[in-house]
């Protein structure tokens, strides 16, 4: 497994071997009547976060998945279904937290990077194939509501997160699925969800430390 991510995941990866830019990339996979993807805790893995339909029975193996490397603190992999334990199979894309507000995404051999505006908490996502791409902070709730739109102020996502526990979290599609934007739309909202419990956290810390308590 460590070999096959060295070969096709390593950070000199180039967007011109982009899997998204090949002229027939496949139609998404679509056999659910929900728009809306979730994003949870396996409940048969520890440590991994399954993506699936909303409301799809809790036995319907996951859509991808989401599982932080053993040797690599701070990575996490992502996979097309469940990961595949003989390492034939191998991931789809990786998530590198770069810093405090910002990450490395991997996706088919796309690079992007995501980055969170201290002023406003919108997140830009660069390096799609789309072009530049940005998750929007409602205005009234914050980080805890984004809105994905493309450069032309398309909406093509939004997130809805109920409670605050990490990686409980709801991405619904505004456009037709297609393998590419669901893909991007998922791995950033998650990352976007990341940074964000981040930033709030370090603000607490220092919250807590000028207080004394």
């Amino acid at each position: 497994m460590t070999d096959f991510f060295s070969r096709h995941f390593s950070k000199s990866s180039s967007n011109a071997n982009c899997s998204y830019l090949e002229t027939n990339t496949r139609a998404y996979d679509y056999t659910s009547t929900s728009q809306t993807l979730c994003i949870l805790p396996s409940t048969t893995n520890p440590g991994l976060l399954a993506v699936q339909y909303d409301g799809a029975p809790q036995n319907t193996p996951p859509l991808y998945s989401i599982a932080p490397h053993a040797m690599s603190p701070g990575m996490f992999i992502v996979y097309r279904g469940l990961p595949d334990p003989t390492g034939q199979a191998g991931p789809i894309g990786h998530i590198t937290c770069s810093s405090g507000t910002s990450a490395e995404l991997n996706m088919r051999g796309c690079a992007m990077k995501l980055k969170m505006s201290q002023v406003t908490g919108d997140f830009s996502v660069t390096g799609t194939p789309m072009g530049t791409l940005k998750w929007k902070a409602s205005r009234l709730t914050g980080g805890s509501t984004l809105t994905l739109c493309d450069s032309n102020g398309k909406k093509l996502a939004k997130t809805k997160t109920k409670k605050a526990r990490f990686g409980d979290q709801k991405i619904e599609m505004l456009v037709p699925y297609d393998e590419m934007v669901v893909e991007i739309a998922v791995v950033t909202a998650y990352q976007a969800k990341a940074v964000t419990e981040r930033a709030v956290g370090s603000v607490m810390e220092v919250v807590q430390a000028v207080s004394g308590t």
